[in-house]
Order: structure tokens, then sequence, then C-alpha cells
């Protein structure tokens, strides 16, 4: 993963079991580029608080690195739901994009497919 260390990378699912894994390992390997965790937003936290309540979870990391700039973006939306400033940054710059988002509920009335793309 060393080849990573200079990549600008947009990451989706980083408040979920696996695709929080992906992003911890992640932060180790990207030392001179920028991540852009994609965060759904909720009524009762920030998208900050989300991921640092995340990182929490695996280690005892309270803090967001300062080459992390989470944005707000909802994957079933379209452009994934990101302003327009973060989606104009984030498209002229990005160079890897790793999407972990997933709906893991089996409810029949589910339409997991929007989401598990």
């Amino acid at each position: 993963m060393g080849q990573l260390r200079n990549s600008n990378v947009l990451i989706t699912g980083v408040t979920g079991l696996i695709g929080g894994e992906i992003f911890r390992r992640l932060l180790t390997c990207v030392s001179d580029g920028c991540i852009w965790p994609l965060v759904r937003p909720t009524a009762e936290q920030t998208i900050s608080e989300r991921l640092v309540h995340r990182l929490g979870r695996s280690d005892d990391c309270r803090d967001i690195p300062v080459n992390v700039s989470p944005v707000a973006g909802d994957v079933q939306k379209p452009n994934w739901n990101l302003s327009r400033s973060d989606l104009l940054e984030i498209s002229s710059a990005v160079d890897l994009i790793i999407h972990n988002a997933a709906d893991t509920s089996f409810a029949s009335h589910r339409d997991t497919s929007r989401t598990n793309i």
C-alpha cells in the first residue's frame, strides 16, 4: 500500500464495520494526499462526530488527521448529494474511489440495490 502515499481518495462506508476498518488502514498509507470520507449526515451527530465515533470503536483515536476532510453525502442520491463546492474540489483532485457503502438489511421492503451497487 506504499503506492497510496500521495493518493487523493474518496471513500464511502467509513462508519460501517468493514468500511471503517479499510478507512483506518488507509489513514496509515496516505500521508501526502487527501482523504475525503463520505459520511451520511444524521440529526443526532455531525459528520465529524460520526467519523470520530467510528474511529473510537476500533481504537483510541479521537482526532481526525489533518489530511482527512469529511464530506456530507449520500450514495443513494445524484452526485452522492455532495455540495457543489465539495463536488468540484473532489472531482478535480480525486484519483481513487473506494466504495464500501452497503445496506445489510434483509427486510423484504428494503431495496438494498440502491446502495449496494
